[in-house]
């Protein structure tokens, strides 16, 4: 038996060179995916949830598991800012008579859209729904094209 360690986080910090950890089935896997550690001598090391389930560790009463407290880890949120195409073409899906030609990524909160339309829309009230939505301004440009050639590549079969 394995008496050194009292805490997991002692444990813990032998590892803390490297993310991946020695688990019991002779795996390497994650930091974020042990949850415990295993101190028999037979087969020291970490274990998973699903390896706790495995070995049958909680129904057996294991005096040598040693369990990660929970703490309240402070996570990391990314947020996500989609690709100008994807939002435009998302926005004006359900606009008929109008087509987005070319969409840029001037700078991340600046994009400029150039779109051909048969009909006239209110690109205004459309630029501000996406700025509230995205905190992004976005110029747009109709190209000029003439009716028919703009009737032509707006209703051109897909």
């Amino acid at each position: 038996m394995d008496y050194r360690y009292l805490s997991y986080k002692q444990i813990e910090n032998e590892y803390r060179s490297s993310f991946s950890r020695p688990c019991i089935d002779g795996v390497s896997r994650g930091c974020n995916l042990c949850t415990a550690y295993c101190a028999y001598d037979e087969h020291p090391g970490f274990l998973t949830d699903k390896l706790i389930k495995q070995h049958r560790c909680l129904e057996k009463n294991c005096s040598l598991l040693i369990r990660r407290k929970n703490d309240k880890r402070q996570r990391i949120v990314i947020e996500y800012t989609p690709e100008p195409q994807e939002v435009i073409e998302n926005m004006f899906s359900d606009y008929e008579g109008l087509k987005i030609i070319e969409t840029h990524k001037i700078t991340d909160n600046y994009w400029h859209v150039s779109y051909i339309a048969i009909a006239n829309y209110d690109m205004e009230k459309i630029a501000a729904k996406i700025f509230k939505k995205y905190n992004v301004k976005i110029d747009f440009e109709l190209l000029p094209y003439s009716f028919e050639n703009a009737a032509r590549i707006i209703f051109k079969e897909k």
